[in-house]
């Protein structure tokens, strides 16, 4: 007795479980998001990053000025304008980190309070640590003691 297999088109077959299956159709979706601009919390971030670029070009006028009069040794204010460009540049720094923290405050006041806010809320940064701990009582303790600070349990290695 002979046995005759069949063996079916290849792409015909594939034609045919294709014309079973749906396609997949998909819409795009138009979101729209409100964002917030103009409240006093930006002025506050705007006038800060401006504080910061004038104390540093301020600093790096006065640190030049500085280099030439120490050329001209006849002046001998090129130490006092050393000082000032430094404290120029440092003084920049500083006022943008109150100033952005001040509009941070007002963030979280208007968060709190249901108010709408512009910006965004920092959020910290997570970071993963690493650590020792006394299996007695939970302390940290670090490498190469050989003894608990906190129970005075010696460490096993």
């Amino acid at each position: 007795m002979e046995t005759t297999l069949f063996i079916p088109d290849i792409p015909q077959a594939s034609k045919q479980v294709a014309k079973k299956i749906p396609e997949k159709t998909a819409k795009i979706i138009e979101q729209k998001e409100k964002i917030y601009f103009g409240g006093i919390e930006d002025t506050l971030e705007n006038v800060g990053g401006i504080f910061l670029v004038l104390g540093v070009l301020g600093g790096i006028v006065a640190i030049v000025a500085a280099c030439i009069a120490f050329n001209n040794s006849e002046t001998g204010i090129g130490g006092d304008l050393l000082c000032v460009g430094f404290i120029s540049i440092i003084a920049g720094a500083v006022n943008r980190i109150f100033l952005f923290a001040g509009a941070e405050i007002i963030r979280l006041l208007k968060k709190i309070s249901g108010l709408k806010f512009s910006g965004e809320i920092t959020q910290p940064t997570p970071t993963v640590s690493t650590y020792l701990k006394c299996s007695a009582c939970g302390a940290r303790t670090y490498p190469g003691h050989e003894e608990c600070l906190s129970c005075g349990a010696k460490f096993v290695k």
